[in-house]
């Protein structure tokens, strides 16, 4: 992944999908391998207070975003 700052993921990229390309095989979120296209990453950010804070990472691949985007 680029080097993105923990600010940038809570701020810019915490809806929007980060567009990545597979040099090397890199595993979907659904067990399928990337390699040498594209693929997106979704930032999805939860918290049980304040003090308590994850992010959880979803790896989609093109196919995989466009049919989510779909969906709606």
């Amino acid at each position: 992944m680029k080097n993105i700052s923990h600010y940038d993921l809570l701020t810019k990229y915490k809806d929007k999908p980060i567009k990545q390309f597979a040099w090397f095989p890199k595993r979907m979120t659904d067990g399928t391998i990337a390699l040498f296209c594209h693929y997106y990453i979704q930032v999805h950010v939860k918290s049980a207070d304040p003090k308590h804070m994850w992010m959880d990472f979803t790896y989609l691949s093109e196919k995989d975003y466009f049919l989510e985007k779909l969906k709606g």
